[in-house]
């Protein structure tokens, strides 16, 4: 009885969370994977440090929104524990394209543009929120939102990249 009513417990401390999410522990298909693998310069997960807001450096210069990541795991032209600068133009922000401090994303991140500009591949759909527990959040290509462990995720991204 005694079990039973700690499992009980754990579930309903553990469901709410998970709701309506499945946890995934193998390769799953992602829509638009490839797409996003094939068009970006960088892909990687991270954690974001600070975010600023730069003015232009002269005039008719754009505005902006620099946001800076340590890297946890590096798929493509980062490594591992670097501390990487993003450029973004800043209308982005204005837009709704924002992160916070301590916030844990995987980015597919276009090459950089001539002005050192750059944004996720296909907007949001460039951008995936990993949890506390490193999983990442995504709808599969069956519509199902699910949760897979980020190290599935960066496998099944690097198998993408090369198909």
């Amino acid at each position: 009885m005694r079990v039973h009513s700690l499992l009980v417990v754990f579930l309903a401390a553990v469901l709410p969370q998970c709701a309506p999410c499945e946890t995934i522990h193998e390769a799953v298909k992602v829509p638009g994977l490839q797409r996003l693998a094939r068009h970006s310069g960088l892909i990687f997960s991270g954690t974001v440090l600070r975010v600023e807001h730069l003015n232009p450096s002269g005039a008719g210069g754009p505005a902006v929104t620099q946001t800076t990541f340590r890297v946890q795991l590096a798929i493509r032209g980062v490594r591992a524990g670097q501390i990487v600068d993003v450029q973004e133009w800043g209308g982005l922000w204005e837009m709704g394209e924002r992160y916070q401090p301590g916030e844990q994303v995987v980015l597919f991140l276009y090459p950089a543009s001539s002005l050192g500009l750059t944004s996720p591949v296909g907007g949001e759909m460039g951008r995936f929120q990993v949890d506390k527990v490193g999983r990442v959040a995504l709808k599969t290509e069956d519509g199902r939102r699910a949760k897979i462990e980020l190290r599935n995720f960066a496998a099944t991204v690097r198998r993408a990249a090369r198909e």
